[in-house]
């Protein structure tokens, strides 16, 4: 039976019926080549020792694919956030894009990968403390002067914000930070307030 004539639930039956081995010459593929198959079809494998289990004369039991296929997806969005966790995303690109165009107005000396910013780890600790500050102060005047080209409402503050929080674990060495009271994950004028310390790095910027 070629194996693009197999449906998911005759898989999902026939690795659960006889060990890959098996499997695998009945569809001439390799055992690999099974694998891979149910992990693109999202068809379960049984765990090792099952097949011993069975000669044994137990009967283990086997899982719903219907469950499955939530735990295959609920794993798939794990990786996927894992996988993009240092990415920025487009709007907060543009707002980074800007606060690296002004510390080049100011003199701020940037290293080659960070000119076209995509992944936090392209920052150092020194200019993700600029930057953040610079963000806080300057996005808003940013979107209405047009500088970024986006319109400022609830959206854009929260993903502002949201950035502000991604830059705060790399930027706190160079911070004093004093939150005030109030939602914590919101961006708005009255929280939180930073100062940055002076360092000979950093001093190039004025106190908030």
């Amino acid at each position: 039976m070629p194996k693009h004539d197999i449906s998911r639930e005759e898989l999902f039956a026939q690795v659960w019926e006889r060990p890959t081995s098996e499997i695998a010459v009945k569809l001439g593929i390799s055992d690999v080549a099974v694998g891979k198959l149910c992990q693109k079809m999202q068809v379960p494998k049984p765990p090792r020792g099952y097949w011993a289990r069975v000669e044994a004369g137990q009967t283990p039991r086997r899982p719903a694919l219907k469950a499955f296929r939530q735990e295959l997806e609920d794993k798939r969005r794990s990786e996927t956030r894992e996988r993009t966790a240092g990415h920025f995303t487009e709007l907060q690109s543009k707002f980074l894009a800007a606060a690296l165009d002004e510390l080049r107005d100011r003199g701020v000396e940037l290293r080659p990968d960070e000119s076209r910013l995509k992944h936090i780890s392209n920052l150092d600790q020194d200019v993700a403390a600029q930057v953040l500050l610079l963000i806080q102060g300057q996005a808003q005047k940013w979107a209405e002067s047009g500088r970024v080209s986006v319109s400022w409402g609830p959206s854009v503050r929260l993903s502002v914000g949201k950035l502000v929080e991604r830059l705060m674990p790399l930027a706190r060495p160079q911070l004093l930070v004093f939150e005030t009271e109030g939602k914590r994950h919101s961006f708005s004028s009255d929280g939180p307030i930073i100062f940055v310390r002076w360092t000979r790095k950093c001093g190039q910027l004025s106190d908030p």
